[in-house]
């Protein structure tokens, strides 16, 4: 069986990703743990250490929200260029069919 690309499933991919990408932007308990470290009274050595590790931690999120926004556009790059092919071979089939006016099996026939 060869490998077939759907774009549909490569769109619905690239919103799961933007999805979690939004979640991670919006902090959840990384971020509800850093609005409370920088706003609390705690105080010490203790206290730094844990505003640094959880603001280092809010960063990496960010950092990784943006990350896979680029690979959900990357994917659907990828979802818009299958169906690019498609209907380019959609075209190229129907230009073969009226110069040898032969039935031609339908391109929503072959797998995909």
């Amino acid at each position: 069986m060869e490998p077939t690309a759907d774009p549909a499933a490569l769109d619905a991919a690239a919103r799961a990703l933007r999805q979690v990408a939004q979640n991670l932007e919006a902090g959840g308990s990384v971020g509800a743990f850093a609005r409370q470290a920088s706003g609390c009274r705690w105080t010490g050595k203790a206290a730094r250490q844990f505003q640094t590790s959880v603001s280092g931690d809010a960063t990496k999120a960010t950092s990784l929200a943006g990350e896979l926004r680029a690979i959900a556009g990357l994917i659907e790059d990828g979802a818009r260029k299958v169906r690019q092919i498609r209907a380019a071979q959609a075209k190229a089939l129907a230009d073969q069919q009226k110069k040898s006016n032969a039935p031609v099996k339908p391109l929503a026939s072959y797998p995909h």
